[in-house]
């Protein structure tokens, strides 16, 4: 051990700091630099100034402490920001099922019979498929109203908003309408099962 002390030195005070500081890299900027024409070159990770991202981006005083800090590791999502309740609403166009006309008689054919029964099959089916588009469309509303209810105001917000309530009033009429149709279809699909068996 007695080389690694004489090496090292027993006290900080026998280091040499200036050996130290020439072994470092010179900016070529400095004037020692300039004069020497001599200087190593900074790596441009060093040097580059690297931006980090802000850990909190401010938007507005409305909004809700939730949106107002944007976290490192996690992108901030774009599509429901301050004034844009537009997007809470959703045309709904779907063409309703129409029931299978009933053209029964006591002489009917069995294939008349049974071109009625394929009819009625199929309606229940559009109409159990049309009841869950509607459904669909209620949750996606429910949704949306969920996240832009903060953002309402006097001014455009509350005029989009009235615009879905009032769609969303037609929907439901409209369903409640098309729900009584099925309802009396299948009351008159049942009395015609049984007029069949008694007519067997």
């Amino acid at each position: 051990f007695d080389d690694l002390e004489k090496n090292l030195g027993v006290d900080i005070e026998t280091v040499n700091f200036k050996d130290l500081f020439n072994s470092l890299p010179e900016d070529p900027n400095s004037p020692e630099a300039k004069e020497t024409g001599k200087s190593r070159k900074i790596s441009d990770s060093v040097s580059s100034n690297s931006k980090r991202p802000k850990l909190y981006e401010y938007y507005d005083g409305s909004a809700q402490a939730e949106t107002l800090s944007t976290p490192i590791n996690k992108a901030f999502v774009k599509g429901h920001a301050v004034n844009n309740i537009d997007d809470s609403y959703i045309p709904f166009d779907e063409v309703a099922p129409i029931p299978p006309k009933t053209q029964l008689n006591p002489e009917s054919s069995k294939e008349e019979w049974l071109e009625y029964v394929s009819g009625i099959e199929e309606y229940r089916a559009l109409f159990t498929a049309y009841k869950k588009r509607v459904v669909e469309y209620q949750v996606e509303r429910i949704k949306r109203d969920e996240v832009n209810l903060q953002k309402l105001d006097i001014g455009g917000s509350f005029d989009t908003y009235q615009k879905c309530l009032q769609k969303d009033l037609e929907v439901l009429t409209v369903v409640a309408e098309l729900q009584r149709l099925y309802n009396d279809t299948m009351n008159i699909y049942k009395q015609n099962c049984r007029w069949m068996l008694v007519a067997k």
